[in-house]
């Protein structure tokens, strides 16, 4: 498993481990912080994973952010301070790819520290 805390001052695209093509690495667990709520983080492309593919967003910062597909397009609603969500891959034929959200207990985080 792999971790980040990602510093969001201003929108990004995430890249995959390998090849890295840009900005922040997809983490298996991605801790994020937004100074505002307009921020969005940009998935990397989803036909260079196999399905199955696993993400974790938790919102640890003040501010809402957005969580987009590749083709830019939300996945979800906004997460709110305090969220945690996961999502994973059923479909990698496109760059959007089709993602599955799990809302953490019921999307509330139970991590206060």
């Amino acid at each position: 498993m792999s971790y980040s805390k990602i510093i969001l001052n201003s929108d990004i695209k995430l890249s995959w481990p390998y090849p890295r093509t840009e900005g922040e690495i997809a983490s298996d667990i991605n801790d994020v912080s937004s100074s505002n709520d307009t921020h969005t983080i940009t998935l990397p492309p989803a036909n260079t994973v196999e399905t199955g593919t696993s993400l974790l967003f938790n919102n640890v910062g003040s501010y809402d952010f957005t969580l987009l597909d590749n083709a830019g397009i939300p996945i979800g609603t906004v997460l709110t301070p305090g969220e945690v969500r996961q999502i994973y891959l059923i479909d990698s034929s496109t760059i959007a790819g089709i993602w599955r959200v799990i809302p953490f207990g019921g999307g509330t985080s139970g991590i206060i520290t």
